[in-house]
């Protein structure tokens, strides 16, 4: 079942993948171009487009947020609607100031826990458990219960199976926890109308806290995390380097040691656009309708670990544009995320001893290194969901062919 995980996520042959992704366009009667080099050509075409398409997002990713719509994976008007209503709650959120105080606040008390419980480590669940509660706080403007934080990083579980493709999520625990949070959407200050009362589905009034503040959060933040240190301790003087700027208070540091793990372990394995105009790619026209899919996590580039080369002066990063995206659809929380990490990490390395720091314990359905972990029941469950991509194809193409 080797080669069935691979087209969102994968370490095995790229052949594999780029066999299926040129099947699913041959069915959908639609020109693709894989790219695996070349950032800075990659950013370009980011940025050029605002469409997704119909491939990998379309395929996989929609489906697996349901029942709530994922503003990094719909396209048109309902992207449109997402983006909007999301850029509007951003701008009255005070987060400069809060960030650092609240994610300060709840490593020392999770320090001060440690004294008391000796076994207790920083893993996966307790970076995800952080990151949701800060940003929790910072979005209604008051301490999250137990109840709901349990409730809250269970349902980040459960979507994360889904999305990493290891099977399907509760859809219980899905459920309960849209039917929560909207109860504290609606006595919150968002509750009348939300930002803009001619909002009329439901589903879309939910998802705008949903996924880009409680849910992807969680699961994005502990998978930075894991790589970052992963990284550190690969390379103990880079360690001892980093934890010299912590005390010397340098964020940029800090930042420059985020994007080069982002870089080199990015959580989005793959990225994708389809090209609005003709555009000159390596020499040759490629033609508007065209799917672009960018590999990420087989790229050809510089394997060594170098947070320097994101801080040499004057010279913007060619991997900038890869980090948070380009163009229309660039993170919209970037300066929020960025933030956030530099916080966490920089608490952490203060308050916490290095051998209780360990995101990779109960690191749970990885985006990117879980292929060849699969079990037979998540090999089956792939073809199930590999077979429905190509009859989805299937389908795309039947209907562009009877509009000919």
């Amino acid at each position: 079942m080797d080669g069935v995980s691979l087209v969102r996520y994968g370490n095995g042959s790229s052949q594999v993948r780029k066999y299926f992704i040129k099947l699913c366009a041959w069915l959908q009667r639609k020109p693709v171009l894989i790219l695996d080099s070349d950032p800075v050509l990659c950013t370009k075409i980011l940025a050029c487009s605002d469409i997704k398409g119909t491939f990998v997002e379309h395929l996989f990713a929609i489906p697996a947020w349901q029942p709530i719509y994922s503003i990094e994976s719909e396209d048109g008007m309902r992207w449109k609607e997402l983006s909007m209503n999301c850029c509007q709650v951003f701008r009255t959120l005070r987060w400069k100031e809060n960030i650092p105080l609240q994610v300060n606040s709840h490593i020392q008390m999770l320090a001060s826990d440690m004294h008391l419980n000796p076994s207790l480590v920083i893993d996966a669940e307790q970076v995800s458990r952080i990151v949701l509660r800060v940003l929790y706080e910072i979005l209604f403007e008051k301490k999250m219960e137990l109840k709901d934080e349990i409730l809250f990083y269970n349902a980040s579980i459960e979507w994360r199976k889904e999305i990493a493709l290891k099977g399907s999520g509760d859809l219980q625990v899905k459920q309960a926890f849209c039917q929560r949070l909207t109860e504290i959407i609606r006595d919150s200050r968002y509750g009348v109308g939300l930002i803009d009362d001619n909002i009329k589905d439901p589903t879309l009034w939910l998802s705008i806290f949903a996924q880009p503040f409680i849910l992807s959060p969680q699961i994005n933040v502990s998978d930075i995390m894991v790589s970052v240190f992963s990284f550190l301790r690969e390379d103990p003087k880079l360690y001892e380097v980093t934890r010299k700027k912590v005390a010397e208070g340098d964020d940029t540091f800090l930042l420059a040691l985020l994007m080069e793990s982002i870089r080199l372990k990015h959580p989005f394995p793959i990225l994708e656009r389809e090209l609005l105009t003709d555009m000159i790619i390596n020499g040759k026209n490629v033609l508007a309708g065209t799917q672009v899919i960018m590999i990420l996590d087989q790229f050809i580039q510089s394997p060594l670990f170098n947070p320097q080369s994101w801080l040499e002066p004057g010279l913007k990063h060619p991997f900038e544009g890869l980090v948070f995206g380009a163009g229309k659809r660039i993170c919209l929380g970037k300066s929020l995320a960025k933030s956030l990490m530099v916080e966490l990490l920089k608490s952490m390395l203060i308050y916490i001893p290095d051998i209780k720091i360990q995101p990779h314990l109960n690191h749970l359905y990885s985006g990117r290194d879980n292929d060849a972990k699969s079990s037979f029941m998540e090999s089956i469950y792939q073809v199930k969901i590999f077979g429905r991509a190509l009859w989805k194809s299937f389908k795309i193409g039947v209907n562009k062919a009877s509009r000919v």
